[in-house]
Protein backbone atom coordinates (compact mmCIF):
# COMPACT_ATOMS: atom_id res chain seq x y z
CA UNK A 1 0.00 0.00 0.00
CA UNK A 2 1.16 3.04 -0.45
CA UNK A 3 1.38 5.90 1.43
CA UNK A 4 0.10 9.62 -0.26
CA UNK A 5 -0.41 11.21 2.77
CA UNK A 6 0.58 14.62 3.60
CA UNK A 7 2.29 13.47 6.37
CA UNK A 8 4.31 11.06 4.84
CA UNK A 9 5.75 13.63 2.33
CA UNK A 10 6.16 16.19 4.92
CA UNK A 11 8.25 13.68 7.15
CA UNK A 12 10.17 12.92 3.44
CA UNK A 13 11.08 16.84 3.33
CA UNK A 14 13.29 16.62 6.26
CA UNK A 15 16.24 15.68 4.30
CA UNK A 16 15.80 19.69 3.55
CA UNK A 17 14.76 20.89 6.16
CA UNK A 18 17.78 21.33 8.68
CA UNK A 19 19.12 23.70 5.63
CA UNK A 20 16.48 25.67 5.14
CA UNK A 21 16.46 26.22 9.09
CA UNK A 22 19.87 27.33 9.15
CA UNK A 23 20.28 29.20 6.28
CA UNK A 24 17.51 31.47 7.63
CA UNK A 25 18.82 31.97 11.32
CA UNK A 26 22.54 32.13 10.83
CA UNK A 27 22.66 35.72 11.80
CA UNK A 28 19.61 35.50 14.54
CA UNK A 29 21.79 32.69 16.17
CA UNK A 30 24.76 34.63 16.18
CA UNK A 31 23.54 37.63 18.22
CA UNK A 32 20.91 35.53 19.93
CA UNK A 33 24.58 33.56 21.20
CA UNK A 34 26.48 36.62 22.21
CA UNK A 35 23.22 38.06 24.31
CA UNK A 36 22.91 34.74 26.14
CA UNK A 37 26.40 35.07 27.07
CA UNK A 38 26.33 38.57 28.00
CA UNK A 39 23.09 37.94 30.05
CA UNK A 40 24.91 34.92 31.83
CA UNK A 41 20.99 33.93 33.11
CA UNK A 42 21.14 31.71 36.16
CA UNK A 43 18.70 28.97 34.37
CA UNK A 44 16.64 28.54 31.55
CA UNK A 45 13.19 28.00 31.29
CA UNK A 46 11.28 26.24 28.43
CA UNK A 47 6.87 27.10 27.59
CA UNK A 48 5.85 24.94 25.44
CA UNK A 49 2.70 22.25 24.87
CA UNK A 50 1.99 19.34 23.09
CA UNK A 51 4.84 18.10 20.94
CA UNK A 52 6.83 21.40 21.20
CA UNK A 53 6.95 20.41 24.82
CA UNK A 54 8.36 17.01 23.77
CA UNK A 55 11.48 19.35 21.65
CA UNK A 56 11.59 21.80 24.86
CA UNK A 57 12.37 18.35 26.92
CA UNK A 58 14.79 17.40 24.66
CA UNK A 59 16.40 20.97 24.51
CA UNK A 60 16.84 20.46 28.82
CA UNK A 61 18.96 17.70 28.38
CA UNK A 62 21.47 19.31 25.58
CA UNK A 63 21.67 22.51 27.74
CA UNK A 64 22.46 20.54 30.95
CA UNK A 65 24.57 18.54 29.27
CA UNK A 66 26.55 20.49 27.80
CA UNK A 67 25.58 23.90 29.18
CA UNK A 68 25.69 23.19 32.67
CA UNK A 69 22.50 25.73 33.38
CA UNK A 70 19.43 24.13 35.42
CA UNK A 71 16.53 23.79 32.88
CA UNK A 72 13.06 23.81 34.02
CA UNK A 73 9.64 23.45 32.53
CA UNK A 74 7.21 25.67 33.23
CA UNK A 75 3.70 25.61 34.43
CA UNK A 76 1.90 28.15 32.59
CA UNK A 77 -0.98 28.15 34.48
CA UNK A 78 0.79 29.53 37.77
CA UNK A 79 0.31 32.78 35.17
CA UNK A 80 -2.75 32.20 33.26
CA UNK A 81 -5.00 30.00 35.67
CA UNK A 82 -3.57 31.17 39.22
CA UNK A 83 -3.00 34.59 38.39
CA UNK A 84 0.48 34.76 39.72
CA UNK A 85 2.69 37.11 37.48
CA UNK A 86 5.21 37.80 39.76
CA UNK A 87 6.91 34.62 39.18
CA UNK A 88 10.69 35.23 39.21
CA UNK A 89 12.15 35.11 36.10
CA UNK A 90 14.60 38.09 35.97
CA UNK A 91 17.87 36.06 35.73
CA UNK A 92 15.97 33.63 33.66
CA UNK A 93 16.70 32.72 29.79
CA UNK A 94 12.82 31.81 28.53
CA UNK A 95 12.23 30.12 25.52
CA UNK A 96 9.05 29.39 24.30
CA UNK A 97 8.46 26.63 21.29
CA UNK A 98 5.39 26.78 18.91
CA UNK A 99 5.03 25.31 15.60
CA UNK A 100 2.21 28.14 14.40
CA UNK A 101 3.15 30.77 17.48
CA UNK A 102 -0.34 30.71 18.88
CA UNK A 103 0.30 29.19 22.46
CA UNK A 104 -1.61 31.55 24.50
CA UNK A 105 -0.23 29.92 27.47
CA UNK A 106 3.43 29.76 26.62
CA UNK A 107 3.14 33.23 25.43
CA UNK A 108 2.24 34.52 28.47
CA UNK A 109 5.14 33.07 30.05
CA UNK A 110 7.41 35.08 27.80
CA UNK A 111 5.28 38.14 28.39
CA UNK A 112 5.80 37.88 32.45
CA UNK A 113 9.48 36.98 31.49
CA UNK A 114 9.97 40.24 29.48
CA UNK A 115 8.01 42.58 32.11
CA UNK A 116 10.55 41.40 34.76
CA UNK A 117 13.84 41.34 32.65
CA UNK A 118 14.63 37.93 31.68
CA UNK A 119 15.94 37.31 28.09
CA UNK A 120 13.03 36.06 25.99
CA UNK A 121 13.65 33.67 22.66
CA UNK A 122 10.91 31.91 21.06
CA UNK A 123 10.87 29.20 18.39
CA UNK A 124 8.32 28.85 15.95
CA UNK A 125 6.81 27.59 12.44
CA UNK A 126 5.04 30.62 11.45
CA UNK A 127 6.78 34.31 10.82
CA UNK A 128 4.39 37.61 12.52
CA UNK A 129 2.49 34.83 15.01
CA UNK A 130 1.69 36.48 18.56
CA UNK A 131 4.98 34.79 20.02
CA UNK A 132 7.32 35.59 17.22
CA UNK A 133 6.00 38.86 17.93
CA UNK A 134 6.22 38.71 21.59
CA UNK A 135 10.26 37.94 22.67
CA UNK A 136 13.67 39.96 22.50
CA UNK A 137 15.18 37.02 19.80
CA UNK A 138 12.99 34.40 17.12
CA UNK A 139 13.94 31.67 15.95
CA UNK A 140 11.78 30.84 12.86
CA UNK A 141 12.16 26.90 11.76
CA UNK A 142 11.86 27.77 8.00
CA UNK A 143 10.08 24.42 7.50
CA UNK A 144 7.87 25.34 5.07
CA UNK A 145 3.73 24.83 5.57
CA UNK A 146 2.42 21.88 7.55
CA UNK A 147 -0.86 20.42 6.17
CA UNK A 148 -0.86 17.06 8.14
CA UNK A 149 -2.50 17.64 11.73
CA UNK A 150 0.36 15.76 13.32
CA UNK A 151 3.76 17.66 13.51
CA UNK A 152 7.02 16.25 11.65
CA UNK A 153 9.10 18.62 10.24
CA UNK A 154 8.17 21.67 12.73
CA UNK A 155 9.52 18.64 15.46
CA UNK A 156 12.85 18.19 13.64
CA UNK A 157 13.44 22.16 13.32
CA UNK A 158 12.39 23.07 16.79
CA UNK A 159 15.18 20.78 18.04
CA UNK A 160 17.58 21.61 16.06
CA UNK A 161 18.34 24.80 16.54
CA UNK A 162 18.36 24.55 20.18
CA UNK A 163 20.84 22.19 19.90
CA UNK A 164 22.85 24.81 17.18
CA UNK A 165 22.32 27.11 19.76
CA UNK A 166 24.06 24.47 23.06
CA UNK A 167 26.99 23.63 20.52
CA UNK A 168 27.44 27.44 20.53
CA UNK A 169 27.09 28.07 23.92
CA UNK A 170 29.34 25.80 25.13
CA UNK A 171 31.79 25.26 22.39
CA UNK A 172 31.71 21.88 22.66
CA UNK A 173 33.72 20.29 19.37
CA UNK A 174 31.44 17.20 19.89
CA UNK A 175 28.04 18.75 19.59
CA UNK A 176 29.16 21.06 16.75
CA UNK A 177 30.99 17.62 14.54
CA UNK A 178 27.17 16.14 15.26
CA UNK A 179 25.22 19.21 14.10
CA UNK A 180 28.03 18.83 10.64
CA UNK A 181 26.28 15.24 10.46
CA UNK A 182 22.52 15.75 10.94
CA UNK A 183 22.09 15.69 7.45
CA UNK A 184 23.38 12.76 6.66
CA UNK A 185 21.90 11.31 9.59
CA UNK A 186 18.40 12.14 8.31
CA UNK A 187 19.12 10.91 4.73
CA UNK A 188 20.07 7.41 6.11
CA UNK A 189 16.56 7.55 8.53
CA UNK A 190 14.49 8.12 5.15
CA UNK A 191 16.00 5.51 3.40
CA UNK A 192 14.88 3.11 5.71
CA UNK A 193 11.31 4.09 4.73
CA UNK A 194 10.04 0.57 3.06
CA UNK A 195 11.86 -1.29 5.18
CA UNK A 196 9.61 0.50 8.37
CA UNK A 197 6.26 -0.05 6.49
CA UNK A 198 6.92 -3.54 6.51
CA UNK A 199 7.71 -3.18 10.24
CA UNK A 200 4.47 -1.65 11.15
CA UNK A 201 2.60 -4.43 9.16
CA UNK A 202 3.04 -6.62 11.84
CA UNK A 203 1.43 -4.04 14.67
CA UNK A 204 -1.37 -3.70 12.54
CA UNK A 205 -3.96 -4.86 15.38
CA UNK A 206 -2.55 -3.29 18.22
CA UNK A 207 -4.84 -0.95 20.22
CA UNK A 208 -2.26 -0.22 23.19
CA UNK A 209 1.67 0.00 23.41
CA UNK A 210 4.99 1.26 25.49
CA UNK A 211 7.25 3.64 24.24
CA UNK A 212 10.46 3.23 26.28
CA UNK A 213 13.95 5.01 26.34
CA UNK A 214 16.22 7.39 28.66
CA UNK A 215 18.31 9.78 28.60
CA UNK A 216 18.38 12.41 25.54
CA UNK A 217 16.20 10.00 23.68
CA UNK A 218 13.38 10.11 26.40
CA UNK A 219 11.54 12.79 24.36
CA UNK A 220 11.77 11.41 21.17
CA UNK A 221 10.01 8.27 22.86
CA UNK A 222 7.57 10.95 24.22
CA UNK A 223 7.19 12.12 20.65
CA UNK A 224 6.98 8.47 19.23
CA UNK A 225 3.87 7.44 21.49
CA UNK A 226 2.08 10.88 20.87
CA UNK A 227 2.78 10.15 17.04
CA UNK A 228 0.89 6.70 17.73
CA UNK A 229 -1.81 8.24 19.76
CA UNK A 230 -2.78 10.39 17.59
CA UNK A 231 -2.79 9.40 13.90
CA UNK A 232 -3.72 5.37 15.04
CA UNK A 233 -5.68 6.02 18.22
CA UNK A 234 -3.42 3.11 20.07
CA UNK A 235 -2.96 3.28 24.18
CA UNK A 236 0.56 4.16 23.62
CA UNK A 237 2.44 5.46 27.21
CA UNK A 238 6.00 6.41 27.40
CA UNK A 239 7.88 5.72 29.83
CA UNK A 240 11.60 6.53 30.96
CA UNK A 241 13.31 3.45 31.58
CA UNK A 242 14.08 4.05 34.83
CA UNK A 243 10.75 4.68 35.81
CA UNK A 244 8.86 1.55 33.98
CA UNK A 245 11.22 -0.79 36.15
CA UNK A 246 8.72 0.19 39.39
CA UNK A 247 5.01 -0.20 39.04
CA UNK A 248 4.30 0.33 35.05
CA UNK A 249 5.88 -3.08 34.60
CA UNK A 250 3.13 -4.57 36.38
CA UNK A 251 1.14 -3.52 33.22
CA UNK A 252 3.08 -6.34 31.07
CA UNK A 253 1.79 -9.05 29.69
CA UNK A 254 2.22 -11.79 27.23
CA UNK A 255 2.42 -10.26 23.79
CA UNK A 256 2.25 -6.80 25.20
CA UNK A 257 4.10 -4.27 22.30
CA UNK A 258 6.97 -2.38 23.62
CA UNK A 259 8.90 -0.13 21.57
CA UNK A 260 12.56 0.65 22.58
CA UNK A 261 14.37 4.04 21.37
CA UNK A 262 18.11 2.88 22.43
CA UNK A 263 20.90 4.83 19.92
CA UNK A 264 22.56 6.56 23.12
CA UNK A 265 25.68 4.62 24.31
CA UNK A 266 25.28 6.08 27.37
CA UNK A 267 22.06 4.57 28.63
CA UNK A 268 22.26 1.26 25.97
CA UNK A 269 23.04 -0.48 28.81
CA UNK A 270 20.13 0.25 30.54
CA UNK A 271 17.93 -0.49 27.54
CA UNK A 272 19.37 -4.00 27.01
CA UNK A 273 18.47 -4.89 30.59
CA UNK A 274 15.30 -3.85 29.95
CA UNK A 275 14.60 -6.04 26.52
CA UNK A 276 15.85 -8.89 28.55
CA UNK A 277 13.47 -8.49 31.66
CA UNK A 278 10.69 -8.13 28.93
CA UNK A 279 11.57 -11.34 27.10
CA UNK A 280 10.65 -13.29 30.30
CA UNK A 281 7.92 -11.07 30.46
CA UNK A 282 6.87 -12.69 26.98
CA UNK A 283 6.22 -9.13 25.74
CA UNK A 284 6.54 -8.70 21.95
CA UNK A 285 9.63 -5.86 21.50
CA UNK A 286 10.65 -3.66 18.94
CA UNK A 287 13.73 -1.87 19.38
CA UNK A 288 15.24 1.01 16.81
CA UNK A 289 18.93 1.18 17.52
CA UNK A 290 22.44 1.53 16.05
CA UNK A 291 23.79 -1.86 18.34
CA UNK A 292 23.38 -4.66 16.39
CA UNK A 293 23.50 -6.65 19.37
CA UNK A 294 20.63 -5.10 20.77
CA UNK A 295 19.09 -5.29 17.70
CA UNK A 296 19.73 -9.26 17.98
CA UNK A 297 17.97 -9.30 21.28
CA UNK A 298 14.56 -7.97 20.71
CA UNK A 299 11.61 -9.79 18.75
CA UNK A 300 11.87 -6.98 15.91
CA UNK A 301 14.42 -4.04 14.80
CA UNK A 302 14.99 -0.89 13.04
CA UNK A 303 18.42 -0.95 12.59
CA UNK A 304 20.05 2.42 12.01
CA UNK A 305 23.72 3.04 10.76
CA UNK A 306 26.07 2.62 13.99
CA UNK A 307 28.28 5.42 13.02
CA UNK A 308 25.78 7.48 14.61
CA UNK A 309 26.52 8.70 17.74
CA UNK A 310 23.38 9.88 20.40
CA UNK A 311 22.90 13.22 18.87
CA UNK A 312 22.55 11.90 15.06
CA UNK A 313 20.45 8.89 16.43
CA UNK A 314 18.19 10.66 18.56
CA UNK A 315 17.19 12.63 15.38
CA UNK A 316 16.93 9.74 12.92
CA UNK A 317 14.87 7.90 15.53
CA UNK A 318 12.51 10.59 15.64
CA UNK A 319 12.17 10.55 12.32
CA UNK A 320 11.90 6.60 12.01
CA UNK A 321 9.08 6.79 14.74
CA UNK A 322 7.38 9.40 12.35
CA UNK A 323 7.32 6.90 9.76
CA UNK A 324 6.38 3.93 12.10
CA UNK A 325 3.19 6.34 13.47
CA UNK A 326 2.40 7.38 9.74
CA UNK A 327 2.73 3.83 7.90
CA UNK A 328 0.39 2.12 11.31
CA UNK A 329 -2.24 4.66 10.81
CA UNK A 330 -2.43 3.93 7.05
CA UNK A 331 -2.55 0.43 7.61
CA UNK A 332 -5.32 0.66 10.14
CA UNK A 333 -7.14 2.42 7.79
CA UNK A 334 -6.86 6.22 9.48
CA UNK A 335 -6.07 9.37 8.37
CA UNK A 336 -2.84 10.50 9.67
CA UNK A 337 -3.92 14.18 8.03
CA UNK A 338 -6.77 14.46 10.01
CA UNK A 339 -6.69 12.55 13.16
CA UNK A 340 -10.37 12.65 14.66
CA UNK A 341 -11.37 15.63 17.41
CA UNK A 342 -8.40 17.81 16.75
CA UNK A 343 -6.99 20.48 15.06
CA UNK A 344 -3.50 21.86 13.22
CA UNK A 345 -3.74 24.88 16.09
CA UNK A 346 -4.50 24.18 19.61
CA UNK A 347 -4.74 27.05 21.71
CA UNK A 348 -4.91 26.41 25.52
CA UNK A 349 -4.89 28.78 28.43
Amino acid sequence: MQNRTHMMKEIMEQDHVLDACKQYNEKVMEGLAKAIKDFAPESVVFAARGTSDHAATFARYIFEIYCSIPVSLAAPSVITAYGNESLNLSRSLVIGISQSGAAADANAVISTARKQGGLTVTVTNTLGSLMAENADYHIYCNAGKEESVAATKSFLTSIYPLTWLAAQLSGNQELADSLARLPKAVSDALALNEEIANTAKTFRFMDECFVLSRGICYPIAMEAALKIQETSYVRGRCYSVSDFHHGPFAMVSEHTPVIIIAVDKYTNGDAGEMIQKLKKAQAYTLVITTDKDLAGQANDSILLPEWMNHIEGAFAAAIVAQQFACHLAVLKGNNPDQPRGLNKVTVTL
